[in-house]
């Protein structure tokens, strides 16, 4: 009987063909009528005949023989399956993943089981303690960012504790430094939470892995932003409206943030220079000319520089003698 047990698993597990394991399922049924090989086998033909009740019946009575781990794992997947597919039972199918995951805790087939059951019923603290288990269990890196990910947009969507989601982003991040999803993610959590340094943190890191040169600029945009009204950092800001110029040289929300910043900093020289070069886009002689006059009321403001002054205010009679 032991031989032909071995015989039985080898051809389904090993050889993958169960047409060549009936002859030794007929010995084991002549020796062992009861035999848990004997009802799964009946199983597996009611489940081709589609009859399901009477394949769940099998499987019941193979369950109770059943010896070792293995084949009782082998068992309740399918029982589970059975119970979720073709009843829609949903809480005897949780029944069957939780039994494997008693005696094999890192069941990931079982543990991805009781995910999809809490998702449709909506039982999302359970859907969080089994994602919290694979986060644990898991050893593929891709598996385990998938997780987190999956983790992360609960606390934060369904819960809406962004202080929660934020460190499982982190943990993504670890596996993935670029990864879209987790850097978006955090933008989102640090800005509720107001968080503006961890805001100004996963703000470059999205902008660092942007390949679109749009996308980029929009970005950077949002990171100079962060930098100048969040934190104060003009310094930090006029370096991202920078690197907006070095995309688009001729970007006028830039070149006006960055005049703004030189001004505000007392850099006057550096702001009329961004000024002079918004001077240079405006659609006509007269816009033009209406910029150096600003420019050259704020460096005679205080005597900055007269001199530089008067220049910028004769550029303006040029363009604009009226």
């Amino acid at each position: 009987l032991r031989l032909a047990e071995r015989a039985v698993d080898w051809c389904r597990h090993e050889l993958q063909d169960s047409p060549a394991a009936q002859p030794f399922l007929d010995r084991i049924r002549v020796v062992d009528p009861s035999h848990p090989a004997v009802h799964r086998r009946l199983a597996s033909q009611y489940r081709e005949k589609g009859v399901f009740d009477a394949e769940r019946d099998a499987l019941h009575r193979a369950l109770l023989r059943a010896r070792h781990p293995g084949e009782k794992r082998q068992i309740l997947l399918r029982l589970a399956a059975v119970e979720e597919e073709r009843f829609q039972n949903l809480d005897e199918a949780t029944l069957h993943y939780d039994a494997i995951l008693a005696f094999e805790p890192e069941d990931l087939e079982s543990l991805r089981g009781l995910e999809r059951i809490a998702r449709l019923q909506r039982r999302f603290t359970k859907l969080a303690m089994v994602l919290e288990r694979q986060v644990d269990v898991t050893r593929d890196t891709q598996e385990r960012l998938g997780a987190l990910l999956r983790l992360a947009d609960l606390h934060e969507h369904y819960f809406l504790r962004p202080h929660l989601a934020a460190p499982r982003l982190e943990s993504a991040l670890l596996l993935d430094p670029k990864n879209r999803a987790a850097l978006e993610g955090l933008e989102r959590c640090y800005r509720a939470q107001r968080d503006w340094n961890g805001l100004a943190n996963a703000t470059e890191r999205l902008a660092a892995v942007e390949s679109d040169p749009r996308v980029a600029v929009t970005v950077l945009l949002r990171l100079a932003e962060i930098h100048e009204e969040k934190r104060a950092d003009f310094a930090a800001a006029a370096a991202a409206y920078q690197r907006v110029l070095a995309y688009d040289g001729a970007h006028r929300q830039a070149l006006t943030a960055l005049a703004r910043i030189e001004e505000r900093r007392g850099d006057v020289h550096a702001a009329a220079e961004y000024k002079a070069r918004l001077a240079d886009l405006a659609p006509t002689a007269k816009a033009a000319a209406l910029v150096h006059a600003g420019i050259g009321e704020m460096l005679a403001l205080g005597d900055r520089d007269p001199a530089l002054a008067e220049r910028h205010y004769q550029q303006a009679v040029h363009l604009d003698p009226t």
